[in-house]
C-alpha cells in the first residue's frame, strides 16, 4: 500500500472513529460505513463539478469535515471554571531576569560567530541555515495557535502555500514588488485562516484537529490543483530581492534579516502574552465558560487566535519561497506541516525559543542524515559521508517518534524537561551550600515555615439579619424574572419550567440535593446553556437570546461551581480582567491584602479562600447588577465560608440582586430573604425564610414536597 493510500484510510478511520463518539464500536463502524456510502454516491452523481481539478479526490475530506462539523460535537455539560490544562511549570523563577536571559543571548552570538566566521564561504550551510530560519518564523505561529492558544491546528502548511502563490502570482503577473507581495500573502492567508477556524467554534480537541486536517487536505488535493492559483506544474518563481538597501541574494544578508524578523515576531507574541487580548486567550484556553461570563467573546477570541497564527505562517511562508526561489503545488504539503508540529512539539510549543531550535534542526538534520558534514576546519576523520537519502528519512521519522515518547515525561518539550534538570541541580547545590553554612544538630528535623495566613476583610456592611427586613425595604420590581424555563445537554432536559424572580437588594437561595439541576440553573441563567422553552427578562428586556459575554456586559455575573479564576494568569491578571484600572486594583489589594502581596503569583497556586477573594474582589469594587454563585462555600473552611457570607450580605446591602446556590442549607438560610426548593429540575417550594423550618427542609430533601 502507497503512504498516501495508508494514510487517508487512517484519516477516515479515525474520523469515523470521532463520529463514534470515540466510546461505540458499532457507532464508529456504522459512521465509516456511512462515509463510504456517501462518498460513492457524491462520486457518481455529482457530474456538475466532474471538470472541477481535484474534486473527486476531495470528496473524502468534504464528507469527513461535515459529519465532524454536526456528529461531533460535544454537547455535554462543561465545567465551570476547571482548567483542563495546568499551568506550565516555571523552572527558571528562581533566577533574576538576566541570568533567565544569559544563556539565549550567550547562544545567539555563537549562532551568529559560527556563521560569519566558519561558514562565510559554505554556500550549501549558509542555505540550510536560512532554511532553518525561515521556517522558524512558520513555526512561530504553532506557539501562538496551539502553544498559547490550546487549540491544535494541522493546517498550517496550507497558510505557508496560499501565501506563497498569492505573493508569487503579483509579482510575476502584475509586477508587485517583493514587500506588498509578502504583505498581500500574509493576509490571504490570515482570511484562509478565519474560514479555517470556523469549526473551533463548535468543535475542540480531537474533532477540530481532524477537522482542521481535512481542511488542509482539501487545499492540497482541490485549491492548489487550480491552475490560476498555482500557474500550473511550474509554480511561481519568487526571486530575493533588495530591501532597503540591504541585497537578499546574499545569504548571510538573508541570515541577519530573517534573525531580525524572527527577534521582532517573538517580541510581539511576548507583549501579546502580557496585553489584554493575551489575557483573554489564556482565559479562554482555561475555561470557555469561566471566560464568557466574564464578558469575554469565545468566538472572536478564538478568530483572532486562529487569524493571527495563519498571517504568521503566510509571512513565513513568503520567506521561505523566496528562500528557496521558487513555490509549487508539491512544495509544501498537509503532511509536511504534521512533520512541522512535531517538531516543535518535541522541542517546546509554547516558548518561540522552541520553534527557533525546531526550525533550525528540521532544515539542518535533513543534510546531516543525508549528506553527513565535511567542515574544512576539522581533521578528515571528524568527517562524515551520511546514511544517504533513503535510510536518513527513516532515521529521522523514528528519531522524531522517541522524541515523542520522551515527551510523555514532560509535555513542554526538551526545553522544559531541561530547564527541569538544572532547577534540581540548582536545589540540590544551595541545600548543600545551606548546610555547610549552618549545620543542623543532630536529632533535629528542619520543617517547612507555615504559609501567610488568609486574611479576609471585616465585611461594613449591615448584619441585619434577613428575617428582620421588611418588605418595604424591598423594590417592588424583581431585576431579573425567569419564567418556563426549560433547558438541558442535548436530548437530556435537565430544567422543566421554572419560573423565579430575582429582586434587587435581596438574597435568594437555591437549595437541593446533588442532581437538582443548581449548576444547570446557574448557566441557563449566564447564557452558558440555552434555555430550549421559556424567557429570562432583566430590567424590562428580554435576554434569552443573549450569549453569556453579552449578558456579563450587562451586569448579569456568575461566579461559577468552584471559583471563576484563571489559573494560568496571575492575581493582577486576573483583576485586571474585571477591573483595568490600576486605581479599582488598589482598592481590590485594600480589601483583600493577601491578594496585594500575592499579585504576581498564578492564581492556581492560592488557596481555595484566596481563589474565592480572587473572584469576589472585582465584584465588591464594581458591584454587578444580579450575581449568581454557584455553591461559593465548596471545599472552603467554616471560617472562611462566614466571611464569604458577609461579603454577599454586603453586596446585598449595595442593591445587588442575588442568587446563592448551595447544596447545604446551613449558612445561606441565616443571610437569605426568599428560599427556593429544587429538585429533579423543578421548582417544590418557594417563599419566605421565615417560613422555612426543619421539618419543610426534612421533607424536601427527602423529596416529600412535591411542585
Amino acid at each position: 500500500m502507497q503512504e498516501g493510500t495508508f494514510n487517508l484510510v487512517m484519516f477516515i478511520a479515525a474520523a469515523a472513529v470521532v463520529i463514534g463518539g470515540l466510546r461505540s464500536i458499532p457507532l464508529a463502524f456504522v459512521g465509516g460505513l456511512g462515509l463510504g456510502i456517501a462518498e460513492t454516491l457524491v462520486r457518481r452523481y455529482a457530474t456538475f463539478a466532474k471538470d472541477i481539478n481535484g474534486f473527486n479526490n476531495s470528496v473524502p475530506f468534504v464528507l469527513l469535515l461535515a459529519g465532524l462539523l454536526f456528529l461531533a460535537r460535544d454537547r455535554g455539560r462543561r465545567g465551570g471554571s476547571v482548567s483542563a490544562q495546568p499551568p506550565p511549570v516555571e523552572w527558571t523563577d528562581d533566577l533574576p531576569t538576566w541570568r533567565k536571559n544569559l544563556p539565549w543571548v550567550i547562544a545567539v552570538v555563537l549562532f551568529f560567530v559560527w556563521t560569519f566566521v566558519f561558514l562565510r564561504n559554505n554556500e550549501a550551510w549558509l542555505g540550510n541555515l536560512a532554511t532553518g530560519l525561515s521556517l522558524a518564523v512558520v513555526f512561530l505561529s504553532f506557539v501562538i495557535v496551539t502553544g498559547r492558544g490550546g487549540m491544535v491546528s494541522l493546517s498550517q502548511a496550507a497558510f505557508v502555500m496560499v501565501a506563497a502563490f498569492t505573493a508569487g502570482k503579483v509579482m510575476v503577473e502584475h509586477g508587485w514588488p517583493w514587500f506588498p507581495a509578502l504583505i498581500l500573502g500574509s493576509l490571504a492567508a490570515m482570511a484562509l485562516g478565519i474560514v479555517v477556524s470556523l469549526p473551533a467554534l463548535r468543535l475542540g480537541g480531537l474533532p477540530l484537529a481532524l477537522a482542521t486536517l481535512a481542511l488542509g487536505f482539501l487545499g492540497d488535493v482541490l485549491l492548489f490543483k487550480w491552475n490560476w492559483l498555482r500557474q500550473g506544474q511550474s509554480g511561481w518563481k519568487i526571486a530575493r530581492p533588495e530591501l532597503f538597501g540591504i541585497n537578499l541574494v546574499d545569504r548571510t544578508s538573508m541570515i541577519v534579516f530573517l534573525g531580525v524578523v524572527i527577534a521582532a515576531i517573538t517580541w510581539l507574541i511576548h507583549n501579546l502574552q502580557r496585553s489584554a487580548s493575551g489575557r483573554a486567550i489564556i482565559a479562554v484556553r482555561n475555561s470557555e465558560p469561566a471566560a464568557a461570563t466574564s464578558g469575554l467573546s469565545i468566538p472572536q477570541t478564538k478568530l483572532g487566535i486562529f487569524a493571527l497564527s495563519a498571517a504568521v505562517a503566510g509571512f513565513g511562508g513568503v520567506l521561505v519561497a523566496t528562500n528557496n526561489g521558487r513555490i509549487t503545488d508539491g512544495t509544501f504539503v498537509t503532511q509536511t506541516g504534521l512533520a512541522w508540529l512535531a517538531a516543535v512539539v518535541l522541542f517546546g510549543i509554547r516558548k518561540p525559543q522552541g520553534a527557533i531550535l525546531a526550525g533550525l534542526s528540521t532544515a539542518c538534520s535533513t543534510t546531516i542524515w543525508n549528506r553527513g558534514f565535511h567542515f574544512a576546519f576539522t581533521p578528515s576523520f571528524l568527517h562524515w559521508n551520511g546514511l544517504g537519502s533513503g535510510t536518513a528519512t527513516y532515521v529521522g521519522n523514528a528519531l522524531f517518534g522517541l522524541g515523542a515518547v520522551q515527551l510523555a515525561r514532560e509535555p513542554d518539550g526538551i526545553l522544559a524537561i531541561t530547564a527541569m534538570q538544572n532547577r534540581a541541580r540548582r536545589d540540590k547545590r544551595r541545600a548543600r551550600q545551606a548546610d555547610a553554612a549552618a549545620p543542623l544538630p543532630e536529632g533535629v528535623v528542619a520543617s517547612a515555615p507555615d504559609s501567610p495566613a488568609v486574611t479576609l476583610p471585616a465585611s461594613t456592611a449591615s448584619t441585619v439579619p434577613a428575617a428582620a427586613r421588611t418588605d418595604a425595604d424591598a423594590p417592588a420590581l424583581a431585576a431579573l424574572q425567569l419564567t418556563g424555563i426549560h433547558s438541558g445537554y442535548g436530548l437530556v432536559e435537565v430544567l422543566h419550567g421554572i419560573t423565579l424572580p430575582v429582586v434587587s437588594g435581596q438574597i435568594t437561595a437555591i437549595l437541593g440535593p446533588n442532581g437538582a439541576g443548581k449548576s444547570t440553573l446557574c448557566q441557563t441563567i449566564a447564557g452558558l446553556v440555552p434555555a430550549s422553552a421559556g424567557t429570562i427578562v432583566h430590567r424590562g428586556v428580554d435576554v434569552s437570546g443573549q450569549r453569556a459575554h453579552q449578558r456579563a456586559r450587562m451586569g448579569i455575573v456568575l461566579a461559577p461551581e468552584a471559583r471563576g479564576v484563571f489559573p494560568a494568569l496571575t492575581v493582577r491578571e486576573n483583576l485586571q480582567m474585571w477591573l483595568p484600572d490600576a486605581a479599582d486594583r488598589d482598592d481590590a489589594y485594600g480589601r483583600f491584602p493577601i491578594l496585594g502581596e500575592r499579585r504576581n503569583l498564578p492564581a492556581g497556586s492560592l488557596s481555595g479562600g484566596e481563589q474565592q477573594m480572587l473572584t469576589l474582589a472585582p465584584l465588591l469594587v464594581k458591584p454587578p447588577d444580579v450575581l449568581i454563585a454557584d455553591e461559593p462555600s465548596l471545599g472552603l473552611a467554616p471560617l472562611i465560608v462566614e466571611q464569604i457570607l458577609q461579603i454577599f450580605v454586603e453586596l446585598r446591602a449595595r442593591g445587588v440582586a442575588l442568587v446563592l446556590v448551595e447544596e447545604k442549607a446551613k449558612g445561606v438560610l441565616e443571610i437569605a430573604d426568599t428560599v427556593s426548593f429544587l429538585s429533579l429540575g423543578r421548582i417544590t417550594w418557594s417563599g419566605p425564610k421565615s417560613a422555612v423550618d426543619d421539618g419543610l427542609l426534612a421533607q424536601v430533601y427527602l423529596g416529600q414536597v412535591e411542585a
